[in-house]
């Protein structure tokens, strides 16, 4: 099973459940009629989001695709907020917390761990859906 389709699907899911309007890899042009761009989610009124399961670090790459994501979407006019989202367990980005950091132009990129410990007690993380109203 792939993991990290799975927790992508699982974000997904966990997104529209908090009552968020959520379009799943909506595709842009990146090098017009060339080159797509396709983010894991645009959250209408919200930004754009991936999910990566795996071990939160500052990779130079991944950090550069949801950049320029995020100035697409301020491109077309819309939210331009940027979220990479990382799981969280006892083993697993354990002191993971959200974090945000500040690029060369001033825009932001929030880190945002989803603490999956919570499914052991059947409900969402509730720190998920405030993540994404905060400023």
């Amino acid at each position: 099973m792939d993991m990290n389709e799975l927790f992508e699907r699982f974000i997904l899911w966990a997104l529209r459940s908090s009552g968020f309007r959520v379009h799943y890899q909506r595709e842009f042009w990146f090098v017009k009629d060339v080159l797509k761009a396709r983010p894991d989610y645009v959250i209408e009124g919200v930004g754009v989001a991936d999910a990566k399961y795996r071990e939160w670090n500052a990779e130079p790459d991944i950090l550069r695709q949801i950049y320029v994501y995020s100035k697409i979407l301020e491109f077309q006019g819309e939210e331009g907020r940027a979220f990479l989202i990382f799981p969280r367990t006892e083993g697993f980005n354990k002191d993971l917390e959200p974090q945000e950091l500040e690029f060369f132009d001033g825009s932001r990129i929030e880190i945002l761990p989803y603490d999956l410990e919570v499914l052991r007690e059947g409900y969402l993380d509730p720190l998920f859906k405030a993540y994404f109203g905060k400023r």
